[in-house]
């Protein structure tokens, strides 16, 4: 059990941490890992935070007044927006609590994979890499609208997995919309461009 020591400027007399867990226990905290934070001033109240990211999360917090040991406040995670459920659940996965171990093991895999394609891409380059004698160059651009050649099914499927990455990992989906935004205006002015040559 985890519990916030703050300078105590407040109401903490001994035995009111345990006083107030006790208040929060029958307001329906039940994770043993908490995070008390004593009040500020004597008109304030003290404020426990479950911190339990594993599965089902926990992350309930109340407020308990000092002198009465009444729960005044209470956000239950189960009320919070998709959103914000979402990027806790994110951020718990990345660091590795949201599943315990089996999450771990995920994580381990997928770094070794990644570290796997970095060392690979460097080796395919090292293997093709330009010469004297060869003559040093670029490989060739990929076309523009290669992807309209994709099956039909593979665009609802994109569709789904960058909406769903965009509302797990908001950051994720903002780069993702950024990175269309700027390829859709790098095609209009070569659009504009090409028709411009072919004016003339």
């Amino acid at each position: 059990m985890a519990h916030g020591h703050q300078a105590h400027t407040g109401p903490s007399s001994p035995g009111s941490f345990d006083a107030v867990l006790t208040s929060t226990r029958t307001a329906g905290l039940g994770s043993q890992l908490v995070e008390i934070r004593p009040a500020k001033s004597r008109d304030a109240a003290w404020t426990v935070a479950e911190n339990d990211r594993s599965w089902p999360t926990q992350l309930d917090s109340v407020a308990v007044d000092p002198a009465s040991m009444q729960v005044t406040g209470h956000v239950r995670f189960s009320e919070r927006g998709l959103p914000a459920k979402l990027t806790q659940w994110a951020i718990a996965a990345h660091m590795g609590l949201l599943f315990g171990l089996p999450n771990q093991i995920a994580l381990a895999v997928l770094a070794v994979s990644l570290v796997g394609l970095v060392v690979g891409g460097y080796v395919m380059w090292w293997r093709r890499r330009p010469t004297r004698t060869a003559g040093a160059g670029f490989g060739p651009v990929p076309p523009r609208g290669a992807p309209r050649s994709a099956p039909p099914w593979a665009w609802p499927l994109l569709l789904v997995v960058g909406l769903g990455a965009g509302l797990f990992v908001p950051l994720l989906g903002i780069s993702l919309v950024a990175f269309l935004a700027a390829d859709l205006a790098v095609a209009v002015v070569a659009r504009r461009r090409s028709a411009r040559e072919s004016a003339h």
